[in-house]
C-alpha cells in the first residue's frame, strides 16, 4: 500500500477563509494593509459571498485612523480546526507543472470600508476560465495596486510603458464612476502584468499575492502555533497553484511547511497526502534539501498509521548512499520552515 501511495496523484485539502484584509487609512499609502489573507470559494457560494459585500466591515480601525505600525493579522484569523465552512477542493498538485495554462483575473466586487473611507477591490483568480469553479480571492485597496505598479515600473520600465494605470485622485475616490473605471483598469493591469513571464515570476508580483502570507505562516511555526500557521500557508499554497508560476521549488517549500504543521498536530493522513504531493514535485531530484527529512516524516506517519514502510526506507537508503550524507546532520522540516524567510 505504501508503494501505491507514493505513486498516486495527491489530492489536497484546505480551508475556506473569509477575506480579512485590514486597513487603517485611505489610499495615500500612509497606512498599513495586511496582505496574504484570502478567501476560497466554489461556484455555488460565489454569489452569496458578495450579497452584502458593501456592508461588510472586516477592517480594523484605531481611534485616529493613523498607522501605528503594528500587524495584528495573527489575532484576526480563526483557528483552522474551528472553521465550519472548510471545503475539500480536490486539487491535484500536478497542476503546478502546467506552465501554459490560462490564468484569469477578475475584479468582481468592491466595498467601502474604514473610518477614513477607502475602497477594497475583490480580485478573483482562476485557471482555465469557465471551467475552474475553485477560485482564489484576495482583497486589495488602490494604494496597494499603485505600490505594485510603481515597483514594476522601476524594474520593468519598457514593458510598463504600455500599461495604462488609473491615476491617483485627491477627491472623488468613492464615486461610482471612478470605482467602475478603476476596476476595469486595475483588472487589465494585473492581467497584462501576469502575462509577462519575467513579471509574474518576480518577487514583486509574488509579494502582492502571497509572499507575506507564507512569511506569517513560517513565523507561526517558529512560535509553535501550528493551526494558525496552516491558515496562512494553505492560503499561500492556493495562490501559488492558481498563478501558474515557474516556482516549483517554492511550492515544495510551502508544502513541507504544511507537512510540519500537520505532523505537529498529529494529523497523519494529511501528512501522507501532502508528503506525496511534495514527492511528486521533487521527482528524481535527490539533491533537494527537503527530500530526506520529507521521507523521514512520511515514514514516521506510516508507522503511526500502521502502514508498510519498506518502500520509503528503500528510497531513503538510496538517497543517503548516493549523496553520502549523515542523516543526523540534516535540518528538519521545522528548521527549514523557520529559516525559509530569514534572509529576506
Amino acid at each position: 500500500m505504501a508503494n501505491k501511495r507514493l505513486s498516486k496523484l495527491s489530492k489536497l485539502k484546505s480551508s475556506e477563509l473569509e477575506p480579512d484584509e485590514q486597513s487603517l487609512a485611505d489610499e495615500d499609502g500612509h497606512a498599513f494593509s495586511l496582505s496574504g489573507v484570502l478567501s476560497l470559494a466554489t461556484e455555488e457560494n460565489m454569489n452569496s459571498l458578495y450579497t452584502n459585500g458593501k456592508e461588510r466591515t472586516n477592517s480594523v480601525d484605531n481611534a485616529s485612523g493613523d498607522d501605528d505600525g503594528s500587524d495584528d493579522s495573527y489575532d484576526k484569523l480563526q483557528s483552522i480546526s474551528s472553521m465550519s465552512n472548510s471545503i475539500s477542493r480536490g486539487l491535484s498538485i500536478s497542476i503546478i507543472k502546467q506552465k501554459t495554462v490560462k490564468v484569469n483575473f477578475d475584479i468582481l466586487d468592491t466595498r467601502i470600508t474604514g473610518r477614513r473611507k477607502h475602497v477594497l477591490y475583490t480580485l478573483v483568480v482562476t485557471r482555465t476560465p469557465g471551467l475552474d469553479s475553485d477560485k482564489a480571492i484576495i482583497e486589495r485597496r488602490y494604494s496597494e495596486f499603485l505600490k505594485l505598479y510603481k515597483e514594476l515600473k522601476k524594474s520593468f520600465p519598457d514593458f510598463m510603458e504600455t500599461i495604462k494605470f488609473p491615476e491617483k485622485k485627491i477627491t472623488g475616490n468613492l464615486k461610482d464612476s471612478v470605482i467602475s473605471e478603476r476596476k476595469r483598469l486595475l483588472q487589465n493591469f494585473i492581467q497584462d502584468s501576469h502575462e509577462n513571464e519575467d513579471i509574474r515570476n518576480s518577487d514583486i508580483f509574488k509579494k502582492f499575492f502571497y509572499i507575506e502570507s507564507l512569511q506569517q505562516g513560517c513565523q507561526y511555526i517558529c512560535g509553535g502555533m501550528f493551526e494558525q500557521a496552516l491558515n496562512f500557508l494553505l492560503n499561500g499554497l492556493h495562490l501559488q497553484q492558481k498563478l501558474a508560476l515557474d516556482s516549483t521549488n517554492e511550492v515544495i517549500e510551502t508544502l513541507c511547511s504544511i507537512i510540519e504543521c500537520y505532523t505537529s498536530l498529529k494529523s497523519y493522513d494529511e501528512v501522507v497526502k501532502y508528503s506525496n504531493a511534495s514527492l511528486e514535485l521533487i521527482e528524481d531530484d535527490i539533491s533537494s534539501i527537503y527530500l530526506v527529512p520529507l521521507l523521514q516524516t512520511l515514514k514516521n506517519a506510516y508507522v503511526v498509521l500502521g502502514e508498510n514502510t519498506d518502500e520509503i526506507e528503500k528510497r531513503l537508503r538510496e538517497v543517503v548512499n548516493v549523496n553520502q550524507i549523515e542523516i543526523e546532520h540534516l535540518p528538519s522540516l521545522r528548521e527549514l520552515a523557520v529559516k525559509r524567510f530569514a534572509k529576506r
